[in-house]
């Protein structure tokens, strides 16, 4: 008698497996509407040694009708099409449906990479009627969803930096 009721248990195991794959899978909806992401500010927090951290402050944006749980982010910030920086975050914040929120990231860079960009800078200052301008982009992966049901979301941002006063940005 007791092998049959392991046999009818074992029978229902599929079924109740995929009743709960589908329904993780209905609560992971929200994908479809990916996350918008776009860069808020920079400031530099801490030179030492070979070098320099940033805090990158990154506005997301919740498109959809269900909260965002944000578990983590992996970024790069490129200038120029060059990159400049990388880091990543781990925020642990809830972004309530069709609100958004800002998310702070530490990206660190190298003093080379600080150098050869200061350099450009003073370079294309020096020239009045010349202003430099700047391409960034900000690409990365955001790690959103319940434990054990997060995925992984790619976003990019792109925009101008333009030191005569002007700034541009596409999320």
């Amino acid at each position: 008698m007791g092998l049959r009721k392991k046999g009818a248990a074992f029978r229902w195991w599929p079924t109740v497996a995929l009743a709960m794959m589908l329904t993780g899978c209905a609560a992971m909806g929200w994908w479809r509407e990916p996350p918008r992401i776009s860069l808020a500010s920079i400031r530099i927090m801490e030179v030492r040694g070979f070098e320099t951290a940033f805090e990158v402050d990154l506005r997301v944006f919740n498109r959809t009708d269900r909260p965002l749980l944000i578990r983590g982010i992996d970024c790069e910030l490129e200038l120029n099409g060059k990159r400049f920086a990388e880091g990543v975050a781990n925020p642990q914040k809830e972004i309530p449906p069709f609100e958004s929120d800002i998310v702070t990231a530490t990206v660190y860079t190298s003093m080379l990479d600080m150098f050869t960009a200061l350099h450009r800078v003073i370079q294309g200052t020096a020239d009045p009627d010349r202003m430099p301008t700047y391409t960034y982009s900000l690409k990365g992966w955001l790690r959103a969803g319940s434990p054990g049901f997060s995925t992984a979301i790619p976003f990019r941002s792109e925009g101008r930096l333009d030191f005569g006063g002007q700034s541009d940005a596409k999320p």
